[in-house]
């Protein structure tokens, strides 16, 4: 079984940090307890006014998805925010909790209000492969594989757009206009 300290130093090269012992690591649960994840944060990271986010354990709950090889695809989540956003990560939480109780994590998926809590334009999140930093490596053992997904946070009008066309079809739009994504209350990108 892959580890929480295989996870922590994957995360961390993944976001270029040297060293995952100076990354400390917090936990958020259910309101009964019965689930929990890990949550880290770095600050001024991947540059100033920028934290980086990331779960820690999300990958030990099932995410209800097969490989090629029959084995257990397993997610855990990496994120960009403005720092000025503190409640950013309990957005990240929110997802893996949900995973948790039910829900599915994979790239195309639109997951509904993780960032609400933190009054934004922005309460959704979409799911695409990590963009902002290096590469991660993709950890595997006989039974499963954890990989990595970026959530980003986005507007109703672009959550339903996503349900509607796909998460690719909105990042096309988002490459098009560059919105800021690291600004939770930023305005949507103009759609058809």
């Amino acid at each position: 079984m892959i580890d929480s300290h295989e996870i922590l130093r994957a995360a961390a090269a993944g976001i270029g940090v040297s060293d995952a012992a100076s990354i400390a690591v917090g936990t958020r649960s259910t309101l009964d307890g019965e689930n929990r994840v890990g949550l880290f944060e770095v600050r001024d990271h991947p540059q100033a006014g920028v934290t980086t986010w990331g779960t820690v354990g999300m990958s030990f709950f099932d995410n209800r998805v097969t490989t090629r090889d029959d084995r257990v695809l397993r997610v855990e989540l990496v994120a960009a925010v403005g720092s000025a956003w503190e409640h950013a990560g309990d957005g990240l939480a929110s997802c893996a909790l949900a995973l948790a109780a039910g829900e599915s994590c994979t790239p195309d998926s639109v997951f509904r209000e993780p960032f609400a809590a933190a009054s934004t334009s922005t309460p959704h999140a979409i799911f695409v492969p990590p963009f902002i930093w290096g590469p991660f490596a993709t950890l595997s053992d006989e039974s499963s594989v954890v990989t990595w997904l970026q959530a980003v946070a986005v507007t109703s009008e672009e959550a339903e757009f996503a349900v509607a066309h796909g998460v690719e079809a909105l990042t096309d739009f988002f490459e098009a206009q560059q919105p800021d994504i690291f600004d939770l209350g930023r305005a949507s990108v103009i759609l058809p």
